[in-house]
């Protein structure tokens, strides 16, 4: 594992300060100038189809993805927990704010075998965590070293690298441990970044897209859910056409969520923006994505997502990833998603909680060393 370089924190700073603060709150049409018309009926089962077929053909095209991802995120943290933020991870000097602004920023590398449901995320953070009170402004300092971290998943594995030991803010070690696989798709895997996220939603966006057609033509075009209709429309802006899709979803009795999804032409016809939206159309969660043309083939080169405070609509939680030197459909080295492909040094420590076995990495190699508890 080597050092790779990143923007430096406070390129961020002035950006932080005036973007996550921000009040967004969120309407149906939430794209700018283009104005929507509505599909007539017959069109809506036509489009969706459409929409499927160039989403699901883009995707398929993909047989490996290589690339790595500058990320940023940006988080408010309020009452107790601030609190414990400013004693265990701050300087900890002056009084106890009431809310601290969280700053990450780190470089991710990534390999996805799509055939394989196989991926790899090697992620390094250069820079601190760092922590500023968020009605002042004043930075807080931080306790927050060097991070790396490598993580391999695979249907029937989840291995994860961590460093072991640090000598000032060098790694002198790392811990390797295996467990077995839990989520059925390499995608579902919480914690791991992987640029497919606006293509599944729990299952391929071209399934859910199918389904909606499905249940468009059972019911002649007069599909509800509760008391609520789906939204078809159409905008253009120059030559590019824009598909906006407003589907309710019932989340209890009396309870209902919408999605607000964006499907544009400039983006080969993929989701450019997906929304989480509250019974008022306020917005929960956000999600954005900018598209480019590499080998004939549509892939994200900006993804950005929010979470936010419905009390008053301001951001509580801002990811950002820009892509950078993406590689499709490359060969791939047999050992990329085995321990080999972890960056451990000789003398490293190995966990095998599936075969229940300590090892010790050695010359490219595991040695056994001890048996352990179950």
């Amino acid at each position: 594992m080597k050092k790779r370089g990143l923007l430096k924190t406070y390129i961020y700073i002035i950006f932080l300060m005036s973007s996550v603060l921000s009040s967004v709150n969120g309407e149906p049409n939430d794209t700018g100038e283009i104005q929507f018309q509505s599909l007539a009926k017959e069109q809506v089962p036509e489009v969706l189809n459409f929409l499927s077929t160039a989403i699901k053909s883009n995707y398929e095209k993909i047989t490996t993805w290589k690339g790595e991802a500058d990320f940023l995120s940006e988080q408010i943290i309020d009452g107790d927990e601030a609190g414990n933020i400013f004693r265990k991870k701050t300087d900890g000097k002056g009084a106890v704010p009431q809310s601290i602004l969280r700053l990450k920023t780190a470089n991710i590398q990534f390999i996805i075998d799509v055939a394989n449901d196989s991926i790899y995320e090697h992620i390094f953070r250069e820079d601190p965590i760092r922590y500023f009170n968020n009605e002042s402004g004043n930075d807080l300092g931080t306790k927050s070293r060097l991070h790396e971290a490598v993580s391999i998943v695979t249907p029937q594995e989840f291995i994860h690298c961590v460093p072991r030991q640090l000598k000032g803010n060098t790694i002198t070690s790392y811990r390797a441990i295996k467990q077995t696989s839990r989520q059925k798709e390499t995608i579902a895997r919480k914690g791991i970044f992987d640029p497919r996220l606006l293509i599944y939603m729990g299952n391929p966006v071209w399934n859910y897209l199918d389904s909606w057609r499905r249940r468009f033509q059972e019911s002649n075009g007069e599909v509800k859910v509760g008391n609520y209709s789906p939204i078809f429309e159409e905008g253009r802006s120059g030559d590019n056409i824009v598909y906006h899709l407003l589907l309710p979803a019932r989340t209890a009795e009396d309870n209902y969520t919408f999605l607000n999804m964006y499907f544009s032409s400039e983006a080969g016809y993929n989701m450019t923006k997906l929304q989480v939206l509250g019974p008022d159309y306020k917005v929960y969660a956000n999600m954005n994505c900018e598209y480019y043309v590499l080998n004939g083939i549509y892939i994200p080169k900006r993804i950005e997502t929010q979470d936010f405070n419905l009390d008053n609509g301001t951001v509580r939680y801002k990811e950002q990833y820009i892509l950078i030197n993406q590689q499709l459909n490359q060969s791939l080295d047999k050992n990329t998603f085995t321990y080999k492909n972890l960056g451990l040094k000789n003398g490293d420590k190995f966990i095998d909680k599936i075969e229940n076995r300590e090892y010790i990495y050695q010359d490219a190699n595991l040695v056994f060393v001890a048996d352990v508890n179950k």
